[in-house]
């Protein structure tokens, strides 16, 4: 093994490190939305709790997969170079 993580792995290590910001945007934006006087803000905010709702889901099924534990990928055979167990 070269030691290269492969794209599916670079894509889940990404995905894993920005979902949690992007929900916290969709968060704030619904929250400015329903401040606003804006006559559509029940329609942006639905829209807005949708999005976030996806967002989580994408979250909870990444971290379900237990793809990633101490830095160490799982699914990887490195996992019993480095001597780390999964939990």
């Amino acid at each position: 093994m070269s030691g290269h993580i492969t794209v599916e792995e670079r894509t889940m290590l990404r995905d894993y490190i920005l979902l949690p910001h992007i929900e916290a945007m969709v968060q704030r934006s619904i929250d400015d939305i329903e401040r606003s006087g804006n006559e559509l803000k029940r329609l942006y905010a639905a829209a807005g709790t949708y999005i976030q709702r996806q967002v989580a889901e994408d979250t909870r099924r990444l971290r379900a997969a237990d793809t990633i534990c101490g830095g160490v990928w799982c699914g990887d055979s490195r996992r019993r170079k480095a001597r780390v167990t999964c939990k």
